[in-house]
């Protein structure tokens, strides 16, 4: 009995444990978002001085490609940063069994087998 105890007071501990670790690395992928979100902001207004410069003569269609190349991996790393985010979100919502947007558990919704 008292090795059982012990046994589920570990398991306890283990889980708290990962569900600290997991809200930690939520908080960084939060914050990679925010960094992916402005590098894209910034490869957009790049993009839009190069086709100011290249309607008027001042770069070549090379410099405008590559301005273009550049936004759209920015875009790819900002949606890649979003979707790993909102993973997490849901990792962190099925390990604890609640709802943090609507603030309630969801082991209530389980149905009921009989």
């Amino acid at each position: 009995m008292e090795l059982t105890q012990r046994t589920i007071e570990q398991d306890n501990v283990n889980f708290e444990q990962e569900v600290v670790l997991r809200v930690q690395q939520f908080a960084l992928k939060r914050s990679q978002l925010q960094l992916s979100l402005r590098a894209s902001e910034v490869a957009e207004k790049r993009v839009q001085i190069a086709k100011s410069r290249y309607e008027i003569g001042k770069i070549e269609v090379t410099e405008l490609n590559i301005a273009l190349n550049e936004y759209q991996d920015a875009r790819k790393a900002y949606i890649q940063s979003l979707w790993s985010l909102w993973t997490s979100h849901y990792e962190i919502r099925n390990l604890t069994l609640y709802d943090f947007v609507n603030i309630k558990s969801l082991a209530e919704d389980t149905p009921k087998i009989n």
